[in-house]
């Protein structure tokens, strides 16, 4: 599982699943992927196991509490596929050998 962290510092990635994670206290947090909100995604942990290619992409976070609200930057996820055994890529092609 992997687990990336929203931070002053940057992004930090571990594993195979995605996540980020901002602010504590009385906050409400919507998620939001290419600009729509994610039905449910209303924590302050957004977690992606095992992403697929389709959920690459442009991910933010809305966090709101009695003073107001904020809009995170936006994050983008980008999926990397291995390749798979024997030499087939997932596009069906095969791949040179060395």
């Amino acid at each position: 599982m992997a687990r990336t962290e929203a931070s002053k510092e940057g992004a930090r990635c571990h594993g195979n699943s995605e996540s980020a994670r901002v602010g504590s206290g009385p906050l409400s947090y919507q998620w939001t992927f290419g600009g729509a909100n994610l039905v449910g995604a209303t924590a302050a942990t957004l977690v992606l196991p095992n992403a697929p290619p389709p959920e690459a992409g442009s991910y933010a976070v809305a966090v709101t509490n009695v003073a107001g609200a904020a809009t995170s930057a936006v994050a983008s996820l980008r999926v990397l596929v291995p390749p798979t055994p024997g030499g087939v890529s997932t596009t069906g092609k095969r791949l040179r050998s060395r």
